[in-house]
């Protein structure tokens, strides 16, 4: 079978998941609000172009110790960071399986991804990372939306997985890529 008759396949078997375009707006409305923005305001990024690991490491602190924090890599390294929980991937632009995540950044970025892997933090060296913004963002995010709410909603999103492999102790599961 092929990627997108698994994609179709899991869709239909799964229903349309309630919550998901709910979840997706208030993050973003949330994220590129003045407030939302104005965390960022130490690095002099956006969320999509150097925050990116700074979101993905708040996402992993509200859903721990269930999430990872998932980076493409290009051959020149490193290019995005998303949060991967429950089979969903997530970043600013909202919630969503892994092979379309993936594919619009491929396609957005024009960049030839090499992997998808939960990298250590020595591997994330050199990008900004701060344990006090992604801290401030947490808390921003947790009060717009519960972290139990954030739970449910991505616990009801399954995707039918299989293993892609190991890096840095860490399990990878690529959804609907059979």
């Amino acid at each position: 079978m092929g990627r997108r008759a698994a994609l179709r396949q899991a869709m239909l078997a799964n229903g349309p998941t309630p919550g998901v375009m709910e979840i997706t707006r208030e993050l973003r409305a949330a994220l590129w609000s003045r407030q939302g923005m104005a965390l960022l305001s130490e690095g002099e990024c956006g969320w999509m172009d150097g925050g990116c690991v700074i979101l993905a490491d708040a996402l992993v602190a509200l859903l721990a110790p269930d999430a990872l924090r998932i980076t493409f890599i290009s051959d020149s390294g490193p290019e995005h960071c998303v949060c991967s929980f429950a089979g969903w991937w997530m970043d600013a632009s909202g919630i969503g399986h892994p092979w379309h995540m993936r594919r619009n950044w491929e396609v957005g970025e024009r960049v030839q991804l090499r992997a998808t892997l939960p990298l250590s933090d020595a591997e994330l060296s050199g990008l900004w990372r701060d344990p006090a913004t992604s801290q401030r963002v947490a808390d921003f995010l947790d009060e717009r939306g519960s972290v139990v709410r954030f739970r449910q909603a991505f616990t009801a999103m399954t995707w039918p997985t299989r293993s892609v492999g190991e890096r840095s102790g860490a399990r990878v599961e690529l959804a609907g890529l059979a």
